[in-house]
């Protein structure tokens, strides 16, 4: 920062403890109300991907960014067989276009692998994130990458851009091990729309060549 000149007296640097340095995963999820001209945090918890044991820390996140920014901090739970549950969700699980939105994966959120929410089906998450994230509109792709540690994250692959502009990783070798998910994953792109139903336009970039 101080090789980019950058004005240092307009930063401020908070210190959180963390079990990992991913903070798009385990950071909060803002929404401004608009009429109102405030800003809210959504505190979805986070579970290390349902893979790992420690997280104590980066499941502590989200409430101290809260309590230092002095912004509201919204629990998101649901109701699982009559149990009232912390719903799970990473940032990087999915994209949205700020205006309704939202593209995941099945692979990362409604697998039974390393999976986030046991209980919870896609009619019943589709509901939480609209009422949660304010989404109108769901687009499902199947799989993310292979090897994701994931298991299926939607920001190694597949962006928003623009309201209506999506970049999409592909794979034109057919022997490797991504090209048929990734294939299959831009003819469902190809045939998306946003929520105006307005058809999405769909730029491809090609895997990184190993």
């Amino acid at each position: 920062m101080i090789k980019e000149k950058t004005n240092l007296n307009k930063v401020n640097f908070h210190i959180i403890k963390t079990n990992r340095v991913w903070t798009r995963d385990t950071g909060p999820i803002f929404l401004v109300n608009d009429l109102l001209k405030k800003k809210i945090m959504t505190n979805f918890h986070f579970n290390a991907w349902a893979k790992y044991k420690d997280y104590n820390f980066d499941n502590n996140i989200k409430p101290q960014i809260a309590k230092i920014k002095n912004i509201e901090l919204i629990d998101v739970k649901t109701k699982i067989k009559n149990k009232v549950k912390n719903v799970i969700l990473e940032g990087g699980a999915i994209d949205v276009n700020g205006k309704g939105t939202l593209i995941a994966t099945r692979e990362c959120l409604l697998s039974k692998v390393q999976e986030r929410n046991p209980g919870l089906n896609r009619e019943k998450l589709e509901i939480i994130l609209s009422e949660s994230l304010n989404i109108k509109n769901f687009i499902w792709l199947n799989k993310g990458i292979v090897g994701d540690d994931t298991h299926g994250h939607i920001d190694d692959i597949t962006r928003f851009f623009d309201d209506d502009k999506i970049f999409t990783a592909i794979e034109y070798r057919k022997s490797d091990e991504n090209y048929s998910a990734l294939n299959e994953n831009l003819k469902i792109l190809k045939k998306s729309r946003n929520h105006l139903g307005k058809q999405n336009t769909i730029v491809e970039y090609p895997c990184h060549r190993h």
